[in-house]
């Protein structure tokens, strides 16, 4: 499928509305993971040919009630989130992320599986 972005990922990411961390897992096409606010995150990635389309489902607002980091969305439910990843992240430590609702700066630490 895409086994450079495949593994357990700890990760901080700011956006306009502020910041939170996560743990994420992809695996085979399937993205699952929760943030720190308790949104939960489900969805998948394909290769794209160069990159890793990601598209996946968050919900908000997470436990904690607060808003979209993104763009300050305030409404319960889900949303689909869609973007993009390099073919491989081995190397990666450090992300500019655009979204289908705002950007994001992601910093990132592969897990031992």
């Amino acid at each position: 499928m895409t086994p450079g972005v495949q593994g357990t990922y700890q990760i901080a990411y700011q956006g306009r509305y502020g910041s939170r961390t996560a743990t994420v897992r992809l695996q085979d096409g399937t993205i699952t993971g929760m943030d720190t606010g308790g949104g939960i995150w489900k969805g998948r990635y394909k290769d794209k040919g160069g990159s890793v389309q990601v598209e996946m489902t968050v919900s908000n607002p997470g436990l904690d009630g607060g808003t979209s980091v993104l763009d300050g969305w305030k409404d319960k439910g889900f949303r689909q989130v869609v973007f993009e990843l390099p073919p491989c992240l081995d190397e990666v430590r450090e992300l500019n992320i655009s979204t289908n609702h705002g950007s994001l700066r992601v910093f990132l630490e592969r897990l031992a599986d």
